[in-house]
């Protein structure tokens, strides 16, 4: 995700000139060989990049830290200056899993062993070495033997779209349905769906580390439609709620705005049109991340507060109320109006005697006059929208963007058609039914695990 997010930002070239734009950078040839061979088939666009820029801004936006996988150097990442900043500044971490190897690989290969198939019993050792050794530490890559290449290619970190048509999930058990086709790519092996074995089976590792470790998943877009499969359905955390609904008040508004307009905008999520609004002024990649990154802080801040508080409930009742404040708030972020003056009230809180107030609030002359002279109604709705005064200024800051149709063009220079974007949408449906909504890690995570 990452790496190809960087590569959109450099117009880096595409479809089946990537591979061999990786061959002239030195990648394996074997392997650019095959890659080349699944490029025909599934071949990587830029609409697919700008997903991945997208999933990626949103997680800059939500979350502290990023955590990755232990992966390969991509044969071009010193080019790759998104990359190369994310790690540089710390947001982007390799996590060590090697402990968790030996646990997700029984898991998997339980899962598969259930389907009761002749076929995938001799191969089950080798899918099993291939999560283990994955995993290891350097040191103890060496005692593995089996499965050799696959490891190598697992440790690649290549990410691979399905060559195969979807499983119905309906047929037999879902789960099986699903990873049954891993065992078929394996014995593939070397008609070059491996990348599609592996690949998979690196998504599982990451749906299984991430649920071992208490980190919500943001998969690439090519580890979405099988992370979806497995999933079936996606609760979402308090944050991405909150943000989820901005982006619905911010899609209406564009929606509104260019509704009479012959050519239908892309529409950018709140993160990447917030970074690309801020690159197109800055023009600079590290400086738009920092600025970005140092802008929303406190919000990163306040929905963590939000999550911790939310889980300190100590009664039904207080857990109930909480939710129900919630889901009004949302309502509220969903409906685009009358925001300014909005804005403006939820700030009152910052307010010194306000601040005061709050280590007693059952004290009414701490709040001081400009509070007390308010209506009940306005009081209420006040200290119900209190804690979520900076999603509130997220929003009118996505409204005050301007000229949003040629936002991507500014910023990058590049230019994705209607019939790109479709045609990728059309690829994810094909594959499985698309949600963009993605598994919340435990309440007050600050990190999230990326593919």
């Amino acid at each position: 995700m990452i790496a190809d997010a960087a590569r959109l930002l450099q117009n880096v070239p595409y479809g089946r000139a990537f591979a061999g734009y990786l061959a002239d950078t030195g990648f394996d040839p074997a392997l650019a060989a095959q890659l080349e061979n699944r490029l025909q088939r599934a071949p990587e666009t830029n609409a697919e990049r700008l997903a991945d820029l997208s999933a990626l801004c949103d997680a800059l936006l939500l979350y502290d830290k990023l955590y990755v996988l232990r992966s390969e150097v991509p044969p071009d990442a010193e080019d790759l200056e998104l990359r190369s900043t994310l790690i540089d500044l710390g947001i982007v971490e390799e996590i060590d899993v090697a402990a968790h190897g030996p646990a997700i690989a029984g898991e998997l290969v339980q899962f598969l062993g259930a389907m009761d198939s002749q076929a995938a019993s001799p191969l089950l050792d080798d899918i099993a070495a291939v999560v283990r050794g994955g995993l290891a530490t350097e040191e103890e890559l060496a005692t593995y033997s089996r499965a050799t290449s696959m490891i190598d290619t697992f440790r690649d970190g290549v990410e691979a779209r399905r060559t195969r048509p979807p499983v119905d999930p309906s047929e037999g058990d879902p789960l099986a349905a699903v990873l049954r086709p891993i065992v078929a790519d394996v014995q593939d092996f070397s008609s070059g769906s491996v990348f599609s074995a592996v690949s998979t089976i690196r998504t599982f590792v990451y749906w299984r580390l991430a649920a071992r470790l208490g980190l919500p998943m943001y998969p690439s877009s090519r580890r979405l439609p099988f992370y979806r499969s497995i999933t079936q359905y996606v609760d979402r955390s308090l944050r991405e709620q909150a943000y989820s609904a901005v982006a619905e008040a911010f899609l209406t508004t564009v929606s509104e705005v260019y509704e009479t307009e012959a050519v239908v905008p892309i529409y950018l999520p709140p993160g990447v049109a917030i970074f690309l609004d801020t690159m197109r002024e800055l023009r600079s990649v590290p400086e738009s991340l920092l600025v970005v990154r140092k802008r929303y802080e406190p919000l990163r801040a306040a929905f963590r507060r939000l999550q911790e508080d939310s889980a300190a409930s100590q009664t039904l009742r207080d857990l109930h109320r909480n939710r129900q404040r919630f889901s009004a708030v949302l309502d509220e972020l969903r409906t685009p109006d009358g925001s300014t003056q909005a804005v403006l009230e939820t700030s009152i809180d910052l307010l010194p005697e306000v601040v005061k107030a709050a280590a007693n609030p059952l004290d009414l002359s701490g709040y001081g006059e400009n509070l007390l002279r308010r209506p009940a109604t306005w009081i209420q709705n006040w200290w119900r929208r209190r804690p979520y005064r900076l999603t509130f200024q997220l929003r009118d800051h996505l409204f005050e963007i301007a000229n949003y149709h040629d936002l991507l063009h500014d910023a990058t220079r590049i230019r994705i058609t209607e019939a790109e974007i479709r045609a990728y949408a059309r690829l994810l449906e094909d594959d499985v039914q698309y949600s963009s909504a993605r598994r919340p890690g435990p309440i007050s995570q600050v990190g999230g695990a990326s593919s």
